[in-house]
């Protein structure tokens, strides 16, 4: 990773916090979706998409991130078999796993997987609650997409 002082500190940070920002506010209104029609848009998906790969490659080309090949063969290997396994088995749906990989795009496996296990942690606890407080029966679904958007703020705040 270059320092910010070589590119231009001001710029530097800015570039940085848009890309947090656009995914920000591309998972707020995809946990809005999550929440009202359980489901999200596949278009959403697709802009999503489209953006983390902007944001990766304007990375690169101002100079402050490096693309690792080899970490994107596997954030595709990975999100492809998560896709796989969503769409066999239905424990998760399908965009969950593809919103996943658009934020391992963005922020690197390290950081995609702090925000899946939290999110995870998340949805487990207010299950919990919701099971034992009889709001919740056990073959119900719960959107998952607003877990993640948590978990990705708190990723991003504590680093």
């Amino acid at each position: 990773e270059i320092s910010c002082s070589l590119v231009g500190s001001e710029m530097c940070i800015r570039d940085r916090y848009m890309g947090s920002l656009i995914m920000l506010t591309g998972l707020a209104i995809m946990s809005f979706m999550d929440i009202k029609r359980r489901a999200v848009p596949v278009y959403m998906i697709i802009v999503m998409s489209i953006l983390a790969i902007g944001i990766k490659i304007a990375g690169y080309i101002f100079g402050y991130k490096k693309v690792d090949v080899y970490e994107m063969f596997i954030i595709l290997v990975v999100t492809t078999v998560f896709v796989v396994i969503c769409v066999i088995s239905h424990i998760m749906g399908a965009a969950d796993a593809l919103v996943m990989g658009i934020i391992a795009i963005v922020t690197g496996i390290k950081k995609a997987t702090s925000v899946f296990f939290m999110a995870l942690m998340f949805v487990s606890i207010i299950s919990g609650v919701l099971l034992i407080i009889k709001r919740l029966k056990r073959k119900d679904t719960i959107p998952f997409i607003p877990f993640i958007f948590i978990s990705y703020v708190g990723v991003m705040i504590c680093g």
